[in-house]
């Protein structure tokens, strides 16, 4: 499954024509219809309600996506609510790094993922998840540096490619531009 983020820069398009990873020829017509409504101009609402389905409840997901911190903090919240967490972080949880840092002389980098393997009350041990790092992070810190990795921003997941249904959220604020949202074909998105 692909998600498809145009991307504009000052004199530069990126404009993709053909998704290769799509499997059949129905979902990249889908694509390319909802790509070519977004560009005239059709409201979101119209394609949301013509190609997507919509639930106005948080869910588990593994794919949770959202235009602002903000809303991933509130998705994020809720769905540790949904799995009974009640501890500040436990053992296994995995956390996002929301700004670039060095601590203790090892850059710790801005939308990477960093797991939890230890906790005391003034220091949480995190593992970097694809590079294998350790290092022991003061509690303050990842309070005001981390989100928990149940919901990513839109900017931090461009060009990443996800299995699975994704839940789209902040798609319909005024804010959200035609040049951030994401198209997708896969039947079962949620928004």
């Amino acid at each position: 499954m692909l998600i498809i983020v145009l991307i504009y820069f000052l004199k530069n398009n990126i404009m993709l024509y053909e998704c290769k990873r799509l499997k059949t020829e129905e979902d990249r017509q889908t694509l390319r219809d909802v790509k070519r409504m977004i560009f005239e101009g059709t409201p979101f609402r119209e394609i949301v309600g013509k190609y997507f389905k919509w639930t106005d409840n948080i869910e588990m997901y593994d794919n949770n996506i959202a235009y602002t911190n903000s809303t991933c903090k509130r998705v994020s919240s809720k769905i540790r609510e949904m799995k009974n967490i009640t501890e500040e972080y436990v053992m296994g949880e995995e956390l996002i790094c929301r700004k670039y840092m060095k601590v203790n002389g090892k850059n710790m980098n801005k939308n990477y993922r960093y797991e939890v393997i230890g906790v005391s009350d003034k220091i949480i041990k995190l593992k970097h998840i694809s590079k294998g790092d350790v290092l022991e992070v003061k509690k303050e810190v990842v309070r005001n540096n981390f989100i928990y990795a149940y919901c990513y921003t839109a900017h931090s997941k461009q060009g990443c490619s996800v299995d699975g249904d994704i839940v789209i959220y902040d798609w319909n604020k005024w804010y959200v531009s035609k040049n951030c949202f994401f198209n997708g074909t896969h039947k079962k998105y949620r928004l």
